[in-house]
């Protein structure tokens, strides 16, 4: 199972791409429901585009479902 995720840059008002990233999951991840499969995505593609984006900020966008996963995770790993 493959991920990908466009790194783009707000210029003018409008994002531009900057790179298309793509990376295959490993048997965890792929075992993983679908819910925390695309959590576990998001992350492997923040990690990716670390090496672009130099620690910059990074705003992810995705839906509302993989917001709510990935928030009670952080919550979680700060207890």
């Amino acid at each position: 199972m493959d991920t990908a995720a466009i790194l783009a840059q707000e210029h003018g008002g409008n994002f531009r791409p900057v790179a298309y990233l793509s990376k295959t999951l490993d048997s965890v991840a792929k075992g993983l429901p679908a819910c925390l499969r695309a959590v576990a995505a998001a992350a492997i593609m923040v990690q990716d585009a670390e090496r672009i984006v130099l620690s910059h900020p990074l705003v992810v966008h995705t839906n509302h479902q993989q917001t709510t996963q990935l928030t009670l995770l952080l919550q979680a790993s700060r207890c």
